[in-house]
């Protein structure tokens, strides 16, 4: 099929996001946690069967990037810069790149990228559990949400494109606690009830490849709870992802600059360590938000090439800072208090959605705590924490000016200043508990807001 213009593509009128509100109230941790397991309604999950019809292509490359790309909101017309920028380059024997797009005013298509102009590639197909025959996924309005249309993507891309390296791409809006990917319209026979991807469902998608690159073009994936949550189904439930890509910090709506990035990815040997693409990538996105640049809020950029793994397997670090400081505070809170908001305080990610939900950096507030006086132990465990993160989860951070001199060091973590100043403590022991349950940074968190002061 002949490449496609992006003339025929306009830009489309777009609708402003919606926010949900959490009001707080004296309820115990307890409710809390009961709360939390109400929250999310049951989602009506059942099997779908990705079926390929078209012919796979017998070349190997280096690199496939299949870039989920949902521009079914108020981000549309940044998806048609993004995907100007990716054609710019197109695929190459090296790099393969195809985006699976979803507009606001049109349905979604799979396109390769080329230099000339996009191609329509058929075959995508799904087959929902309540019919015989596949659906042709190509000029249908789906719920790009719904993660098994992540799945289909990822399956049909592999299954087509042979390659060294795998790399996935969600560009949309994003959260530390709602996972990312809205989608202001869908008709389809059947979705999960969620307005957004879940991380967990994420790995569901993903489950079954080997993902040298989970990129998120989308705000404040790079969180401590995202990682150790992907590094766990590394180890448990069958994912295989060795690194991601993301920010603690917003996304400015320019996203990544595709048309860099792909040259670098093209240039680049092929002998090159995909820590050192990763790193790359995360460099030239950050030079690209440097100051002047026409990116909204980009002087703030920040994307940092995560381990997940790593994380998983450095919860025992984690573990042990956080009991010995539930333990100080115990002990004496009127001491400690202070000195632990002190570090928090330091670590604010002033500039990032993350920083209104109560995340700060990590790597920073360990920083702080290492200054800690009097208390050898504590600064100790947090030089070994801070040590063993930067060597072992945190590889590489890209910055730009501003976000370099302002605590983002690469990682984010939920610490909130107060219980009743932050909103979203259910969904947060919901969305993200594996990390604060397995690390005991939960029993921390809460000893240092002393919830039991203000729900007796």
């Amino acid at each position: 099929m002949a490449p496609l213009s992006l003339s025929s593509f306009g830009n489309h009128f777009y609708s402003a996001d919606g926010m949900l509100a959490w009001g707080s109230g004296e309820v115990t941790v307890q409710y809390f946690r009961i709360l939390a397991s109400a929250f999310v309604l049951v989602c009506l999950v059942s099997s779908a069967t990705p079926v390929c019809l078209a012919e796979a292509d017998s070349q190997i490359a280096e690199w496939t990037v299949l870039i989920y790309l949902d521009g079914d909101n108020n981000l549309d017309e940044y998806s048609e810069t993004d995907v100007e920028e990716m054609v710019s380059v197109g695929s190459s024997d090296k790099v393969r790149v195809l985006v699976l797009w979803d507009r606001y005013d049109e349905p979604v298509y799979l396109y390769e990228a080329h230099s000339t102009g996009l191609e329509v590639i058929p075959g995508l197909s799904v087959k929902p559990p309540s019919s015989e025959d596949p659906i042709e996924l190509n000029g249908q309005e789906v719920h790009m949400a719904d993660w098994r249309i992540l799945e289909a993507f990822v399956d049909f891309g592999t299954e087509m494109y042979s390659s060294e390296h795998l790399m996935v791409i969600l560009w949309d809006h994003g959260s530390p606690l709602f996972g990312v990917c809205w989608d202001d319209h869908f008709e389809y026979p059947w979705f999960p009830v969620m307005s957004s991807m879940e991380y967990d469902y994420v790995g569901m998608a993903l489950s079954g490849h080997h993902v040298d690159v989970l990129a998120f073009d989308s705000c404040s994936g790079g969180m401590a709870e995202v990682a150790y949550l992907f590094g766990k189904m590394n180890a448990y439930d069958g994912l295989s992802v060795d690194y991601m890509l993301a920010s603690e910090l917003y996304v400015p709506v320019y996203g990544y600059p595709y048309d860099r990035m792909l040259l670098q990815m093209n240039s680049l040997p092929e002998t090159t360590e995909v820590t050192e693409v990763a790193a790359v990538i995360a460099a030239e996105y950050a030079d690209s938000y440097a100051a002047g640049s026409p990116g909204n809020g980009g002087n703030t950029a920040n994307l940092a090439v995560i381990s997940p793994s790593g994380m998983f397997e450095c919860s025992g670090v984690v573990n042990d800072l956080a009991t010995l400081l539930q333990s100080r505070l115990e002990s004496d809170y009127a001491t400690y208090k202070p000195l632990i908001s002190d570090a928090r305080g330091d670590a604010n990610l002033i500039w990032g959605v993350a920083g209104g939900y109560g995340f700060i950096d990590l790597p920073m507030f360990l920083q702080g705590l290492t200054k800690i006086p009097g208390d050898r132990e504590v600064r100790s465990c947090a030089k070994t924490a801070l040590t063993t993160l930067q060597s072992e989860v945190v590889l590489y951070v890209g910055n730009a000016d501003a976000a370099d001199s302002g605590s983002a060091m690469g990682l984010g973590v939920w610490l909130p200043s107060t219980i009743v100043h932050n909103e979203y403590t259910a969904i947060y022991l919901w969305l993200l508990f594996d990390f604060g349950e397995d690390t005991g940074w939960l029993d921390f968190v809460f000893t240092f807001l002393d919830y039991e002061s203000w729900f007796p």
